[in-house]
Parts: C-alpha cells; structure tokens; sequence
C-alpha cells in the first residue's frame, strides 16, 4: 500500500487497469485529481468513484439550524465528517466529461439518506421493524431513479464509471 497525494500520484503514466476511489474526491482538487487518475490509467483502463453529491433541496433543509440541532453535521471524527468536508456539485460532475471520453453515472441515496435516522429509531425498536429501512429504503431509491429519471437531482451519493 502506498499513501499519496491525489493531485501528484506517484506512478508513471498509463500504470493502473484500474483506479478506484471512494469518498475521496470531495476533498481534493477534483480538476487535478481527475486529470492524474487519467494519466495513471491504461488505454482501456478505468476508473469507480463513490462521491456525495449535493442534491439543493435536501441539502437546503439538511443545513438548517433546526435540522442541524436535530442530527448534526460538524466535524466530528466519529461521524467521519471533517473540516474540509464538502459534496461534489454538477459542475464537478460535468468536468468528469470533460476530462474522460466515456463517464456513466450511478445515481443512488434518495430516501435511503433518512437510515440515519434508523440510527434513532435503533432505540426506538419499533420504527426500525416498521420501515425495515436497510431493506425497503434502497429498493424504493433504485425504483424511483430507474423510472422516473430527473428524480436523480434528489440523489445524495454517486458511483462514476470514468473509461480511458
């Protein structure tokens, strides 16, 4: 295993079939990361990135004060949320297609992004048996994005297929 920086891999060119990468873009310079990761890649080569993606609405109301007193979201090294924390935006998104010839885009966590109140209702044992969340939630998502495509807006988290 190595550690580096994800701006200035440490790898000659065209090294890697693959590169994958998860949770870890949100906290780069997306633009140079994305361009090292094709560099290292293979013709051929690809890359899978899981990001969180900023979806307006909820991030709206998720980010209020009273939400915010509800289920917080400052740094806090049990919850895995850091100071530079931040979600890719649409603009990252499209760089992505700038940047590789091939992207495909695999939208999820619509309803799947209320488990976390799963975490309360843990104490709450009847809410958890009630909504079986870790079962129903993601079905529901994956329905929702399948047929009725512009509900990826709403979409908390994407996997990115990036093909050289």
């Amino acid at each position: 295993m190595k550690v580096g920086i994800a701006e200035e891999l440490d790898f000659p060119d065209e090294h890697f079939d693959i590169v994958a990468g998860i949770d870890i873009l949100h906290h780069v310079d997306v633009e140079k990361s994305l361009r090292e990761c094709l560099r290292v890649l293979k013709p051929g080569g690809m890359a899978l990135i899981k990001e969180p993606i900023d979806a307006p609405l909820f991030d709206r109301i998720r980010n209020t004060r009273a939400v915010r007193s509800f289920v917080p979201n400052d740094p806090d090294f049990d919850t895995y949320i850091t100071a530079d924390e931040r979600k890719l935006d649409r603009q990252e998104l499209a760089l992505m297609k700038e940047i590789f010839p091939n992207v495909e885009y695999t939208y999820f966590r619509v309803f799947t992004r209320f488990a976390q109140f799963g975490r309360l209702s843990e104490r709450l044992n009847w809410i958890d048996r009630l909504l079986n969340y870790r079962d129903f939630l993601p079905r529901i998502d994956s329905g929702l994005i399948r047929f009725f495509p512009p509900s990826r807006r709403l979409a908390g988290e994407v996997i990115v297929a990036l093909r050289k």
